[in-house]
């Protein structure tokens, strides 16, 4: 019986193709397969400089970790042979790497009875096209943005429909009056003649930035 840990990382991402302006979620599977225990464990992940770390986004085996940041280190006080650890945050894609892909890898030192022991992840990568200009990313990161308004705007729209429903079930069934009923159409109908004009207001935004480029 070896009275060395072997200690692992495996390494994950959510998406194997991206664009400049997603997000990305990387989760860590931090594992003691042996019988002699770790401590201080100190994890870190050395991001490229085509993606940017999101704040507050860690999470260790499922519940947050505010201010937790992987690239400056996060502290285990031990892994157990008892079973993994499980570490995820997000980033975002600021630019694309020459090449085309993006690949990083996670390391993580930690202490046991007999010395410091060195854990690394294998590399994962993820497929973000380059040779385009900067005037070209600058526009799609622009249409990723207007993209994640109006698929905001939809989820307001639906529950608005939603509310509407609500009201006119209540009613029928007594819960109700009828000047709450109107009341709550009205409130309802304001917010979709406000979704509408910002709906509009995004749709001259896209076509103006549609031709951000021409000019190149």
């Amino acid at each position: 019986m070896s009275d060395t840990p072997n200690v692992s990382i495996l390494k994950e991402v959510d998406k194997t193709d991206a664009v400049v302006g997603d997000i990305l979620t990387y989760t860590f599977t931090l594992a003691n397969d042996s019988t002699v225990e770790v401590t201080n464990c100190k994890f870190k992940d050395v991001l490229s400089d085509e993606v940017k770390f999101v704040p507050n986004s860690v999470t260790i085996d499922g519940e947050s970790q505010p201010g937790a940041d992987p690239t400056q280190f996060i502290t285990l006080d031990q892994l157990s042979i008892e079973g993994p650890i499980t570490i995820s945050f997000q980033v975002e894609v600021v630019k694309p790497h020459p090449s085309g892909v993006i690949k990083n890898k996670a390391t993580m030192g930690s202490q046991y009875s007999g010395g410091y022991v060195d854990a690394v992840s294998n590399e994962v990568q993820v497929n973000v096209p380059a040779g385009r200009s900067a005037c070209e990313w600058s526009r799609d990161l622009i249409i990723h943005s207007i993209a994640q308004e109006e698929k905001e705007l939809a989820t307001v729209l639906y529950i608005e429909g939603e509310k509407i429903q609500a009201a006119v079930n209540s009613f029928r069934a007594g819960h109700i009056t009828v000047p709450e009923l109107l009341m709550i159409n009205q409130s309802a109908k304001t917010a979709v003649q406000h979704i509408a004009n910002l709906e509009k207001e995004l749709k001259n935004k896209l076509d103006k930035v549609k031709d951000l480029c021409c000019g190149c």
